[in-house]
């Protein structure tokens, strides 16, 4: 799990809206047994990082965007009030305000969200990927 996924969990795991909060691994592990009585759950992943050119000043030092897919899961269960007809809307708003504009390293930008998308359903769970990204600087 890269730096930024890593300090990602270790703030959304303080938070009362996820009932589970885990990386990578984890998330594989879902893949085959859902977290069915955990959720709602999020899963950090690194997803992706792109550098241009490099700038020399005493060593080399490259700046681009790093990106993480955080991929919230929601039980299929009845649905109760508020739930009805959105089932994301509680703990997507809980996520977006955790981290949208937060900067985990004041030598990085903030956060910013880029898409999400509905990933495919199954019959114990829904799932949507958020993808987040900052700027980074990688230095030699």
């Amino acid at each position: 799990m890269s730096s930024l996924a890593s300090a990602i969990v270790t703030r959304l795991q303080g938070n009362a809206a996820f009932k589970y909060v885990a990386g990578a691994r984890e998330f594989g592990q879902s893949l085959v047994t859902p977290p069915i009585d955990k959720m709602p759950a999020v899963f950090v992943l690194p997803y992706s990082e792109s550098y241009g050119d490099s700038d020399l000043l005493n060593r080399v030092r490259q700046t681009g965007p790093q990106q993480v897919a955080i991929v919230l899961m929601v039980a299929v269960r009845p649905a109760i009030g508020a739930n009805v007809h959105d089932p994301f809307e509680a703990p997507a708003a809980a996520l977006k305000a955790g981290l949208l504009g937060w900067q985990p390293d004041p030598e990085d930008g903030e956060l910013l969200l880029v898409s999400g998308q509905l990933l495919e359903p199954r019959p114990t769970h829904l799932a949507y990927q958020y993808v987040f990204k900052r700027d980074h600087t990688e230095r030699g």
